[in-house]
């Protein structure tokens, strides 16, 4: 709405949203970056150059107390990552790796190419792997034809370069 409209409300709900995103999950920093980083290059192109900083500050703002909260309880705001960096708090380094390797290894299908090419089908048809909270219907991977039929429109195209690099992020961390 605000590509079109320009109107800065627009800018700041996003900002909002994305700060309530952020602040509930880790993977939503992809999609902060990501659309941070567009709404500077239209904020310089458009020579809107307070824009940008407008919707980075909504968005820090809003996840800024879940953030506080965890470095207030574990002194790491990005609590169990990057412990090296801002330390362990309560827990030892041999419990961390355990609980990280726990995260990023013992759930999904692997990392490798192959299992990125079939994660539609292990998704669909093999939800225990990932310990999903609310599991995907199969009727998802059945729709997938009319997604790929459906990219010759610029829109559906962007959103679809969004999603599959959203998907490589969440493939490469923890699924």
């Amino acid at each position: 709405n605000y590509l079109h409209l320009k109107e800065k409300s627009w800018l700041i709900l996003g900002g909002l949203f994305l700060g309530f995103a952020a602040g509930s999950k880790y993977s939503a920093l992809f999609f902060l970056i990501l659309i941070g980083l567009f709404v500077f290059y239209i904020g310089f192109k458009e020579r809107k150059l307070l824009y940008p900083f407008l919707f980075i500050a909504v968005s820090i703002g809003i996840a800024f107390p879940w953030y506080f909260r965890n470095w207030y309880y574990t002194e790491n705001p990005v609590f169990p990552f990057f412990s090296e960096i801002f330390g362990y708090g309560l827990w030892s380094p041999q419990d961390l790796k355990g609980q990280l390797h726990d995260l990023m290894h013992a759930h999904g299908t692997g990392k490798s190419f192959q299992s990125f090419l079939l994660l539609p089908w292990n998704l669909a048809f093999n939800q225990p792997k990932f310990l999903m909270e609310a599991p995907f219907s199969k009727i998802y991977l059945f729709a997938l034809p009319f997604l790929f039929l459906s990219l010759r429109h610029s829109k559906i195209r962007g959103l679809f370069i969004i999603i599959f690099l959203y998907t490589l992020f969440w493939f490469s961390i923890s699924q």
